[in-house]
């Protein structure tokens, strides 16, 4: 992807992004007005503050892939709307949003019941009012509510790596349903002291059609180490929609002459997923692609020679049960990344 963003005025912000895949499409646009940093108003396509791993760049999150929360029955990614966020303090962030739900370069249809989905996170690193040097005590709210038309709304879906390129672990669909409300309440946390880190986060989502209420949960617990001996908390930012780990940059750059140098890091996590409660045929939501339930574990091996560069090597291995997958029952994944961002 390649995009273009700045300022103007002091006052005035703005970004455009777009990606050139396997077809081009508009990732991010809007403009912000950051007249006051404790509230700031934000407008077009971009990134809600759902999730600490979806407020993470893919640039530096723990591993490749992203977690089971990071699924579109839970968290919400990047929306059409409008935003009110800002610092409260210098450890505290927060975002309100209201958009169409729909997702990327989808406009709302202005239907009857074509209603907009309403999201807000508030978090907080309790280190820095500690006190405490070199750490990270980070814990986080997230909530999201929509009253759906069933009709705009279509099915929700997630991929991970299985079956191919391209393929869903799981899609989940209306199955006699003619409308919904969908909450979401996720908690999210990190814990950081020094060279070492945990961070966890949890997300139920309940999809009420009137006929039934179901339930659809999802968490992951990821552990990292600079074992290099950078340190996390520096790689923390009180960002203006909420905290979130950036780039690590290595104590001394990569030098090839002597073969030294460069950030090191060793990542392990798990990851759970649970959607067993969508397999009725009354009038609700079910499976119609994919599983009911996941696990999979995780380990990967990251080298930062300077802050800009960063190799992964990444090993999964996932579990899945129920649901209409006849043959495949797992699958174990080796991954490899090269970036550069500028």
């Amino acid at each position: 992807y390649l995009g273009v963003d700045g300022k103007v005025a002091n006052y005035y912000e703005y970004k455009v992004v777009g990606n050139f895949g396997s077809a081009t499409t508009l990732d991010e646009a809007f403009v912000n007005f950051n007249w006051f940093k404790p509230m700031q108003f934000q407008f077009g396509q971009f990134k809600t503050p759902m999730s600490l791993e979806e407020r993470t760049s893919s640039r530096f999150t723990n591993f490749m892939e992203r977690s089971f929360v990071n699924n579109s029955s839970i968290t919400t990614g990047k929306e059409q709307g409008a935003m009110v966020h800002g610092n409260v303090t210098d450890w505290m962030g927060y975002g309100v949003a209201v958009v169409t739900g729909l997702g990327q370069n989808v406009d709302g249809t202005n239907a009857a019941n074509d209603n907009n989905q309403y999201i807000g996170h508030i978090d907080a690193n309790f280190a820095k009012p500690l006190g405490y040097k070199n750490q990270v005590m980070h814990i986080g709210l997230n909530s999201s509510y929509w009253d759906a038309d069933e009709a705009n709304t279509g099915a929700f879906e997630s991929a991970q790596t299985t079956l191919g390129k391209g393929s869903k672990f799981f899609k989940l669909s209306a199955n006699g349903a003619d409308q919904l409300v969908k909450q979401t309440w996720g908690l999210e946390g990190a814990y950081a002291y020094d060279n070492f880190k945990v961070q966890s986060e949890y997300a139920v989502t309940e999809f009420d059609t009137g006929a039934q209420t179901q339930d659809l949960s999802a968490w992951y617990a990821d552990a990292g180490w600079l074992i290099s001996g950078e340190n996390y908390s520096k790689a923390y930012k009180t960002s203006n929609m909420g905290g979130k780990f950036d780039r690590i940059k290595p104590g001394k750059n990569f030098d090839p002459k002597t073969f030294s140098g460069g950030a090191w890091e060793v990542v392990a996590g798990l990851s759970g997923f649970d959607a067993t409660d969508f397999t009725s045929t009354t009038a609700g939501y079910k499976v119609t692609t994919g599983v009911n339930e996941a696990t999979a574990w995780r380990t990967g091996l990251n080298f930062i020679p300077q802050e800009n560069t960063r190799i992964m090597l990444n090993y999964q291995d996932t579990d899945y049960e129920g649901g209409t997958f006849a043959s495949e029952k797992g699958e174990q994944t080796l991954m490899m990344r090269v970036q550069f961002d500028f």
